[in-house]
């Protein structure tokens, strides 16, 4: 996983691969089929790992609108980290989706997962009155994943944590 995401699909070779995993080609091909197969099964390894991770803070302790401002805070936090290699589900949508119907189904699966998350929290925002009732929450849920991703693109292009801290000022706002 780790040398897909920071390397891309096109730009990891299959011997270097098996270098990294320290294994033979037959055992990737026993195993896993092909390289194809294995990006598969590392892109959705990072989705169980890495996005959920952030769906379990939304789903954590506090208030529904402090849990939102939390989670992108932390993925603020963590594009601004030194070498930022981005969120290796907006490299994948950017590089494999548009030329891999599997690849891209899986990705927008992810989308909507993360979408869905920030769709139940912030409905339970307007039930508790944190949120008014004609709140659109889809909307807002679409919204967020979206600043999310942009987020990890800029940290990719290494803009400094003035940067960051300025837009998700900007997209958490939408919640006063």
């Amino acid at each position: 996983m780790n040398l897909f995401w920071s390397r891309g699909y096109e730009a990891t070779g299959l011997r270097e691969l098996l270098d990294h995993m320290e294994i033979g080609r037959q055992s990737l091909y026993d195993t896993f089929g092909d390289k194809h197969s294995l990006y598969l099964e590392a892109v959705q390894h990072y989705f169980d790992k890495v996005t959920h991770c952030y769906v379990d803070q939304l789903d954590g302790s506090g208030s529904p609108l402090e849990r939102i401002r939390r989670a992108v805070r932390s993925i603020a936090n963590s594009v601004t980290e030194n070498q930022c290699r981005g969120c290796f589900l907006t490299n994948t949508l950017v590089e494999s989706a548009p030329h891999n119907a599997e690849i891209a189904d899986a990705a927008r699966t992810q989308l909507r997962d993360l979408e869905s998350a920030f769709r139940r929290v912030l409905k339970e925002a307007v039930d508790i009155g944190e949120l008014p009732n004609d709140a659109n929450v889809r909307a807002l849920a679409r919204y967020l994943t979206s600043t999310i991703q942009g987020l990890v693109v800029m940290g990719k292009a290494s803009v400094s944590r003035g940067v960051v801290k300025d837009i998700v000022d900007v997209a958490l706002s939408v919640l006063d």
